[in-house]
């Protein structure tokens, strides 16, 4: 009897890393979607409102996910470089990272298209991702099958 109760607890438990797996791959995906939209809004309150990127992104935090406020939090707001994304890999974090120190430190015309440049970058990935969405998917497939799997060879 306590085999089975080990054995289904096992298989769950591979079952729920799958789940997080796809959990944290679609986390991403919303993180470069707000990335996208940051720069949109930026673009727009620099050239129409004149203002300031801490006043934007006090204005419009609502319109955020909590994971990519978290990464603006450490990085433009506390500078703080020991952060680490638990939703990026460590390329994409230091795309984002660099993007988000150089905010604020030029003049207007610079800023927009350093603005411009890194909606392109992060249109690019967002798409990428987006049509990856089988990959992401798979981590429950995944864990599913080999929960199952695992279930039936030691019954």
């Amino acid at each position: 009897m306590i085999k089975y109760i080990l054995l289904i607890s096992m298989s769950l438990l591979i079952m729920y890393l799958g789940y997080l797996f796809t959990k944290s791959y679609k986390k991403k995906v919303i993180i470069f979607n707000d990335l996208v939209k940051f720069c949109e809004i930026c673009d727009l309150g620099i050239t129409i409102n004149k203002l300031s990127i801490t006043k934007i992104i006090d204005e419009y935090k609502d319109s955020f996910s909590k994971q990519f406020l978290d990464i603006v939090d450490n990085y433009y707001l506390n500078k703080n470089f020991d952060y680490h994304s638990d939703y990026l890999s460590v390329s994409e974090e230091k795309i984002v990272k660099d993007f988000l120190l150089s905010l604020g430190k030029m003049d207007v015309g610079c800023e927009l298209n350093n603005l411009s440049n890194n909606k392109k970058a992060f249109e690019k990935i967002y798409r990428d991702l987006k049509e990856n969405k089988q990959k992401g998917m798979l981590g429950t497939k995944l864990g599913v099958l080999f929960g199952l799997i695992f279930f039936i060879v030691f019954v």
